[in-house]
């Protein structure tokens, strides 16, 4: 199983056009802390691709905040 198997599981089961999470809930989500580079730079998350794979895409990046908003693509 990889370390975002269980958002990709999360994200596939909902129904809504968008979701938007704290840090730390996606944290909860996969049991284990984000890299650092995921507080710290933009480019970690545009690398990543579990949510793509499940048909969700970024839609707003907060890091500031610690928030980020991903919507179903289209």
């Amino acid at each position: 199983m990889g370390i975002y198997d269980p958002l990709k599981a999360y994200l596939a089961t909902q129904t809504v056009k968008s979701i938007t999470f704290a840090f730390g809930e996606i944290e909860a989500i996969i049991g284990r802390e984000l890299p650092r580079a995921a507080y710290d730079t933009d480019t970690w998350w545009a690398s990543q691709q579990c949510w793509h794979e499940v048909g969700w895409k970024i839609a707003v990046l907060d890091r500031p905040n610690e928030k980020v908003t991903l919507s179903h693509k289209v």
